[in-house]
């Protein structure tokens, strides 16, 4: 689920395909379960359960309103769906928007190896 979610965010920043866009998924995935590891118990659960409503059949159905399994949808496809919190008029879904947002955005950004893409230099150096 989160590789799927990761790929529609990130559009445009990954490889294109081949081995480079799967080692980059695997790399997006362990930046947001870094990510997480990082927030309190407490937004760690909430987190471990938007992720378990979302990898489950029916979240995925009923709440993503994806039916092929995570493996099969499409970016177009996640990013419809992603598109669809962001911009619904409830809050519990524009939040769950927004968490999976930063914590894919967080992961891949706070990587280093990442800086030059955007333009950031880094953190300033103290003398």
């Amino acid at each position: 689920m989160l590789a799927a979610v990761a790929a529609a965010i990130l559009d445009g920043a990954l490889p294109a395909a081949g081995d480079a866009r799967e080692r980059a998924l695997r790399e997006a995935v362990a930046g947001a379960r870094q990510a997480v590891a990082g927030l309190s118990a407490a937004a760690q659960d909430e987190v471990g359960e938007l992720f378990a409503l979302l990898s489950s059949s029916a979240g995925r159905i009923l709440a993503a309103g994806l039916w092929p399994h995570w493996r099969e949808v499409s970016v177009e496809q996640v990013a419809a769906f992603l598109n669809r919190w962001r911009h619904s008029r409830f809050g519990l879904m524009r939040a769950g928007y927004a968490a999976l947002h930063d914590l894919v955005l967080g992961g891949w950004y706070g990587d280093a190896r990442r800086w030059a893409a955007i333009g950031y230099p880094g953190p300033p150096r103290v003398n």
